[in-house]
């Protein structure tokens, strides 16, 4: 889901794009207002580009990546029958992981290779 935060709330859509002032129930449609997120909040146009890319982040990395967390747990604990070499090349793949969320093209990215 594309979500970002900003002074500490939560917004799910491009600050970019201009606000639904509300909704024209005679023909179904957004009535589009005239003025951005950005605009409303005072965003600068940097912070505007930070918080997309942000959004973009979550909706199109962070889901999958924690998906890749998740299945790859089980290497990690105590009871693993993986080798110690091992759990320290998972270890490297997990934290390449985490890593993913600052890529800088959320659409565009290059996952790791699991051990």
């Amino acid at each position: 889901m594309y979500y970002f935060i900003y002074n500490g709330e939560r917004y799910t859509f491009d600050p970019r794009n201009l606000i639904i002032d509300g909704w024209d129930e005679e023909n179904g449609v957004p009535i589009i207002g005239t003025q951005t997120l950005q605009e409303v909040l005072g965003m600068t146009d940097e912070e505007a580009d930070a918080a997309h890319l942000e959004g973009l982040r979550n909706q199109f990395i962070r889901p999958e990546r924690d998906e890749l967390l998740f299945k790859s747990d089980w290497t990690q604990g105590v009871d693993s029958p993986l080798s110690d070499e091992k759990k320290e090349e998972w270890k490297i793949y997990r934290q390449a992981l985490r890593d993913m969320t600052s890529h800088p093209d959320p659409q565009n990215v290059d996952w790791p290779t699991e051990p």
